[in-house]
């Protein structure tokens, strides 16, 4: 634990520096005060008793002094939550944007295994807690040990043995709490896979995606039960622990009010016996309660607040691995980072025996594939709904990494190449493609975010993907909003058109490949190849695999792989499958009617 809170303290240091420093200096100043306040209504006691009731400038200096202390260290918090406002802020922000920068560099194969899931969803539903750990260390930790020392450095001069009954009854707290944290811990590890079925089931109830047929099928009371009985499970099993655990909690500060409310009495009998003096018992007996409450927030902080945010802390930043890496490429400015640009024009790619099987799975996504694409050509993967050919493309693109054999890109091993290069060879359009709620123009542009800022690289994808006339029928042109999720401004968009938009997506750059995944795979045949009519045109000498379940899409295709159970069926042009009159000529006779064309 103790390394882990040096890197947390290393991240907080590293987002906020100044402010880390200036809240070690204000809580170092409020702890004088604080100690001063005590000292100060001892001598002003003393001095109104000495006084007779007159107030001299014996009296008022003293009631001064104490307005002074107890003005700095009376309401600490206001001075306290300033600073964690601003460090915390920041520190949040390192912390989220490491974890998307992880979660981003991840292989795509992980989130196919639930195991790897459960940690990402932890990871991610947590980051708030993960982050409270800054307020607890240089906030709270830092404040009580400050305080701690100057009061204990006070106290052990009049009296060591408030100092020996605190500390004792500290420990006893500290192994309670500790005890309580370890065991919330187990309960939350043994139901995240439960809360995270519950959030499933609040997406499905409350997301605009699933909206309509939740309707339509009136599915709320079927989804209602199954969330309520999850809900229930955990939920009811957390209530009670937490109810036996503040009643364990309880009994030792019973005891220690009890104590203390006696060496207090103790202490009056030694001033009324003319032991102690009356300015001295003020003092000691308001340094000793100062004291106790920042050790039982001392003990409080490491049996509880400190070990459960580390637990938090040691999941995240076992989520994480190398923190330091990612803290050195933050330090680099936007201007010292070169953009990844593909190693050298596109030639050749070769898949060479492939297998595939995606996570917790028996069965086999991809079997011995063998697949070769040339510069200029256009190859069509054909296959029902199953085959393997999505799994194919997303292995092509670099996408899914724990796959057997090779993919050979201009004759070398692609897993030897740097990812980000091996990335800009391609523009991809996937069926499930992403609905960014920004500009059109953004929309089209960050399908090669290098270009963005360059507006004629964006209106020639625009225009590759016949977007020129939406454009201009849209309130603020190309610069419109799309969607209404975050801006009732936003404009929606009919199903064609967002299909456009992802071709327009994956032409932009003029990438070395294309690969389009069934992007068009929800609108009407005939209108998938008017979508499509110009795409040997678009390409020029670019190569690009098709995917599709439509024979539409195979006829702009130089050379089709028919897939059937993650293996490569048949191979060859339209005419040649056609003469196989194989299971290509039997998926051709059963769609040639969508497209009205004839057997050639």
């Amino acid at each position: 634990m103790i390394k882990n809170i040096g890197k947390c303290c290393k991240m907080v240091v590293f987002a906020a520096p100044i402010y880390v420093l200036l809240n070690l200096f204000i809580l170092m100043a409020v702890s004088l005060a604080q100690v001063g306040s005590g000292y100060a209504m001892g001598v002003v006691t003393e001095a109104i008793l000495e006084s007779g009731g007159v107030f001299s400038r014996e009296v008022w200096l003293p009631v001064l002094f104490f307005a002074v202390m107890i003005t700095i260290g009376g309401n600490p918090e206001n001075f306290k939550n300033m600073m964690v406002a601003l460090y915390t802020n920041k520190a949040r922000k390192i912390f989220s944007k490491i974890f998307m920068l992880r979660a981003f560099e991840e292989k795509q194969d992980s989130y196919y295994d639930s195991k790897y899931l459960d940690e990402y969803m932890f990871v991610r539903n947590n980051i708030e807690s993960t982050t409270r750990v800054t307020a607890t260390l240089f906030n709270k930790l830092a404040g009580v040990v400050i305080t701690i020392f100057m009061t204990g450095f006070a106290i052990i001069r009049i009296s060591p043995v408030i100092l020996v009954f605190i500390l004792l009854q500290a420990v006893l707290i500290l192994i309670i709490n500790n005890q309580i944290v370890k065991k919330k811990m187990v309960l939350n590890r043994k139901y995240v896979s439960a809360e995270r079925k519950t959030e499933y089931y609040k997406d499905i109830l409350s997301a605009k995606k699933h909206a309509k047929e939740i309707r339509i099928l009136n599915l709320q009371d079927f989804f209602l039960k199954k969330w309520g009985k999850v809900f229930l499970d955990f939920s009811e099993a957390k209530y009670r622990f937490e109810i036996k655990a503040k009643l364990v909690a309880a009994v030792p500060s019973l005891v220690r009010q009890i104590c203390l409310a006696g060496l207090t009495i103790y202490y009056l009998f030694l001033v009324s016996q003319k032991v102690m003096s009356v300015s001295d018992f003020v003092f000691v007996n308001a340094v000793m309660w100062i004291m106790v409450g920042n050790i039982n927030s001392f003990v409080y902080l490491l049996g509880h607040d400190l070990q459960e945010d580390m637990l938090y802390v040691d999941r995240y930043l076992n989520f994480i691995g190398d923190y330091e890496e990612y803290l050195g490429r933050m330090r680099e400015t936007d201007s010292c980072k070169e953009k990844a640009v593909p190693e050298s024009e596109f030639e050749e790619m070769e898949l060479r025996d492939i297998y595939y099987a995606y996570p917790n799975q028996e069965n086999t996504a991809l079997r011995g594939v063998n697949l070769k694409l040339h510069s200029g050509e256009i190859v069509c993967l054909l296959g029902y709904n199953g085959s393997g050919k999505s799994t194919l493309s997303k292995i092509m693109c670099g996408v899914l990494r724990d796959y057997k054999g090779e993919v050979i890109l201009n004759g070398k091993d692609i897993k030897t190449l740097d990812q980000e290069q091996y990335y800009k060879y391609f523009g991809v359009g996937f069926q499930d493609f992403t609905r960014f709620s920004v500009s059109l123009y953004e929309n089209v542009g960050v399908g090669c975010i290098e270009k963005l800022e360059e507006g004629r690289e964006v209106e020639k994808a625009l225009k590759k993907g016949n977007l020129t006339d939406l454009a201009a029928g849209l309130t603020n042109g190309e610069m419109t909003l799309l969607g209404k999720e975050y801006d009732a401004a936003g404009q929606e968009l009919s199903g064609g058109q967002w299909q456009r938009i992802a071709l327009a997506r994956a032409y932009m750059g003029e990438p070395w490949l294309i690969v389009l995944d069934e992007p068009t795979a929800s609108i009407d045949p005939m209108e998938e190849l008017r979508l499509l009519q110009n795409f040997k045109e678009i390409i020029g000498n670019r190569a690009a695999l098709l995917v599709s379940h439509r024979i539409g899409f195979a006829r702009l295709a130089d050379r089709i792989y028919l897939m059937q159970d993650g293996q490569i069926l048949e191979e060859g042009s339209h005419e040649e499958l056609i003469q196989k009159r194989g299971m290509y000529f039997d998926m051709f006779m059963t769609q040639k009617d969508l497209y009205e064309e004839a057997v050639v």
